[in-house]
């Protein structure tokens, strides 16, 4: 006898756990607005998918994400962006830098 846990398909986007950030019961992410300052996002956790963790909600492609230097970043504060591609922990020796999609290094 086998249990097989499913779920239906889904679309959601995917981030390094280093850049998931706690506030209470809440789960943020650190994202950034078009003059480059940082501001929060409360986001839905979904299950690991190729060493990354799905974000369920909270977020869209456009958002960018800081994944990088979470301790130093606050909300209001002006940063310089770095971008950079996120590679999949399984896949690299070095497992900072950014989604194919709009995440940031701070």
């Amino acid at each position: 006898h086998m249990e097989l846990q499913a779920s239906d398909e889904y679309s959601g986007i995917l981030l390094p756990d280093t850049a998931i950030a706690t506030r209470g019961a809440q789960r943020i992410v650190y994202v950034l607005d078009s003059e480059d300052k940082v501001g929060t996002r409360v986001v839905a956790l979904g299950p690991l998918h190729g060493g990354l963790r799905i974000i369920r909600s909270g977020l869209t492609s456009a958002d960018r994400v800081i994944i990088d230097g979470l301790q130093r970043a606050r909300p209001g504060q002006q940063v310089k962006v770095v971008a950079s591609t996120i590679v999949p922990p399984e896949s690299s020796t070095s497992a900072a830098g950014t989604d194919r999609s709009n995440s940031t290094r701070e």
